[in-house]
């Protein structure tokens, strides 16, 4: 049997999660369970199972449930050691399309159909499968454990570039990959994340932010199959760095940058005096179409260029990361200007902005005097700002996470928390930080190959290195997810 994976219909009313103990545990729950209550017992029919196109490992199952509002997969390993519960997703039709995914590549499988409704609860037979080896490109792909033992998150996800090709990964906390999505070839690095809506988002195109060619962002389960794609308008480019979706009146609503290749002075900067040079804005996309929210050149010019001179570049101001502070500001990494601003979203008012030569506030705490080359932003609590700080303007340079709260009646950016790593790690660019639900932080030392997961007291709770073949493998970003079944159509 194979395997790859999906997952399409709105998950509801979680359950109690079955632990899978041992494979007696298992096939005991695999047999019908005695309907309760009123209305009529679901029915298990016979599964259809395909496996998806471009994703895996994991298998797509199509299953009749009449009398069944809503059905699961619960599925254990062979020899027990891994085990994979999906959430409960609403019946459609009398049919459950299901998704059974975060298998471990080569495993054999006992997995069974759970169906729920009025009538009670019904388990259908134990069936067999064995999971799906990986593309032969990312077969050898893992994160190696150096310190710790394993992160606390369930997940992580990055990207892996082998044979021209850009794969979407996810690895489990034993470093194993559990999904991934083939992209296109060939593809440049760019956002791969679940969202907070609970879908996956990737850049398809091969831009590095301002060359002019094509790309797109879609929007996909655990299937890989696109539902929803997302560019530029006419005449612009849409950039690869960062996309943000959330709930904004009941409406799913996202967030992205674009770009406009257009003149501008490049002298001081190796280029002509009238080169082609992009420059981006940030837009909003909603039902109504794509609206521009901030046109970097409302407020900077080719002055607030401080970062190390990157000659003929072809883009002055590079914004690659942005996070939402509260409902109505978007906060935005500039990674050539070395500033971050928070921006109106109604009016397109800058409040504030940190770093940069229209820098509006002052540093506080911070002996190594602000960020240079920034790739990552993330709100931590309401006016308080966590940065992947490339530290091109450190003496010497070197990368680290460093935390803000921002004080904007007095002025000033008070440094909270910072985390440079012990072995000195510098990253000329790329990074992530993602902080934790418990006050850790995960940090993705991009050109470096390393993850590392700290507490809430800077302490180091897991580090691993990336490999491919065996090789350390430089990575865009490596930002943790919470679990696979989160997913809501798009």
């Amino acid at each position: 049997m194979s395997t790859r994976m999906r997952r399409s219909a709105t998950p509801i009313r979680p359950r109690a999660v079955l632990i899978l103990a041992a494979t007696t545990a298992l096939l005991a729950a695999c047999s019908d369970n005695t309907p309760s209550g009123p209305g009529t017992a679901p029915e298990i029919g016979t599964a259809a199972v395909s496996a998806p196109d471009s994703a895996g490992p994991a298998i797509v199952v199509s299953v009749p449930t009449p009398h069944a509002d809503s059905a699961r997969i619960v599925a254990g390993s062979v020899p027990v050691g891994f085990h994979v519960t999906t959430d409960y997703v609403r019946v459609a039709n009398d049919t459950a399309r299901l998704v059974l995914a975060g298998l471990h590549p080569g495993v054999k499988y006992l997995w069974h159909v759970e169906a729920d409704g009025s009538g009670g609860a019904r388990s259908g037979p134990s069936l067999t499968l064995k999971a799906d080896s990986l593309p032969a490109a990312i077969r050898s792909a893992k994160v190696v454990t150096t310190s710790g033992k394993a992160p606390t998150v369930p997940y992580i996800a990055t990207e892996l570039t082998a044979d021209s090709t850009k794969y979407e990964v996810i690895f489990d906390s034993t470093g194993t990959v559990v999904w991934y999505r083939t992209m296109a070839r060939p593809s440049s690095d760019g956002d791969f994340e679940m969202q907070p809506t609970g879908v996956f988002t990737a850049f398809d195109g091969t831009t590095f932010g301002w060359q002019p060619v094509p790309g797109e962002w879609l929007a996909f389960g655990l299937d890989g199959v696109a539902r929803k794609t997302w560019t530029a308008p006419a005449g612009s480019f849409t950039d690869q760095h960062e996309f943000r979706m959330r709930v904004e009146g009941g409406d799913t609503v996202a967030y992205f940058s674009v770009y406009d290749i257009v003149p501008i002075d490049m002298t001081a900067h190796c280029g002509g005096s009238g080169q082609p040079t992009a420059v981006h804005s940030i837009v909003r996309a909603d039902a109504g179409g794509v609206h521009t929210i901030f046109v970097a050149q409302s407020r900077f010019t080719i002055a607030d260029w401080v970062s190390p001179p990157l000659c003929q570049l072809g883009d002055f101001d590079h914004p690659n990361a942005f996070d939402f502070d509260g409902d109505n500001t978007l906060v935005v990494s500039w990674r050539n200007l070395g500033a971050i601003t928070a921006i109106d979203l109604a009016t397109g008012h800058v409040r504030w902005q940190l770093g940069g030569a229209q820098a509006t506030l002052a540093l506080s705490g911070d002996a190594l005097g602000g960020t240079g080359g920034q790739h990552s932003v993330r709100m931590t609590a309401p006016g308080t700002v966590m940065i992947y700080d490339n530290g091109t303007n450190h003496t010497p340079p070197q990368s680290r996470m460093v935390e803000y709260a921002i004080d904007t009646s007095a002025g000033v950016a008070h440094l909270t928390r910072q985390y440079l790593h012990p072995g000195g790690i510098y990253t000329t660019f790329m990074g992530s930080v993602s902080p934790l639900a418990n006050g850790g932080v995960l940090i993705g030392w991009s050109t470096a190959a390393t993850i590392t997961e700290i507490d809430a007291n800077g302490n180091l709770v897991w580090e691993g290195v990336l490999q491919l073949g065996g090789q350390s493998q430089a990575f865009y970003r490596a930002l943790p997810v919470g679990s696979l079944y989160h997913y809501r159509q798009p």
